[in-house]
């Protein structure tokens, strides 16, 4: 099982930040159609060209079309091979940190929040949505996305989770966090159990565990034991772990 937030893309994207005069949108979209990827070469330049033909009207107008694209289809449609090209794009646009509308982020996973899509489409563009809401932490209203997680066991619940994982507020997440990793829905429990190993503690795990409703829970649901024990090994805190021996408890 592979974190997460390993993607060698990125270090192609870290090669192009340095690039980089500005973080102004149409300098980053410039720099990424001049390399592109050559994958997929006749659906990525459709995107580009809808890109360069709005590019006309000025930025305010790319940063609608770049809000247009990224508001998830309704559950049930066919997810058109330019669609996911978008959220590939958006991924790597996100990433590069542009300077983007007050409200932008905000706006966009309170979108995301809204309605359920396509599982497996959410899967990639909420990545692209955690880079977003990274930069712009500040303006992203994390109780809707707690709120969201509690109520829904669909799209809506991962990208809480991966807008969840910048929320400075561990505390007030933690609970929701480790039921999550119960959840029915695989995609959910794995997310889940990237971000408790990234934010939680070994004993934070251990007591949760402890609780007889979870015993209870972990007992007809082996697949979530199996994550949690995964968990326990891997977090700070652990016994062993180099941070416990020095009195750091995480």
């Amino acid at each position: 099982m592979h974190s997460p937030s390993c993607n060698p893309a990125d270090e192609r994207l870290e090669i192009l930040e340095r690039q980089l005069v500005s973080h102004n949108l149409g300098e980053i979209i410039k720099v990424l159609a001049d390399c592109r990827p050559r994958a997929n070469e006749s659906v990525t330049a459709e995107v580009f060209r809808e890109l360069r033909e709005i590019a006309q009207k000025g930025d305010k107008a790319v940063e609608r079309l770049l809000f247009r694209k990224n508001l998830p289809p309704s559950r049930g449609r066919p997810i058109h091979p330019v669609r996911s090209a978008w959220a590939l794009l958006s991924y790597e646009i996100f990433y590069l940190n542009p300077s983007l509308g007050n409200l932008f982020a905000a706006r966009l996973v309170s979108a995301c929040l809204e309605r359920p899509t396509d599982l497996v489409f959410s899967l990639s563009h909420s990545d692209a949505v955690s880079f977003l809401v990274k930069h712009n932490a500040s303006e992203v209203r994390f109780s809707e996305c707690k709120s969201a997680l509690i109520a829904h066991q669909d799209s809506r619940a991962l990208y809480a989770l991966k807008a969840l994982r910048w929320s400075s507020a561990w505390d007030d997440i933690r609970s929701i966090m480790l039921r999550s990793v119960l959840s029915p829905q695989p995609a959910i429990r794995i997310q889940a159990y990237w971000l408790l190993r990234e934010r939680g503690s070994w004993q934070e795990l251990r007591n949760f565990m402890q609780d007889d409703s979870v015993l209870a829970e972990l007992r007809r649901n082996p697949n979530a034991r199996r994550l949690l024990d995964s968990a326990l090994s891997h977090m700070k805190g652990a016994p062993g772990d180099a941070n416990n021996a020095s009195g750091c408890s995480g």
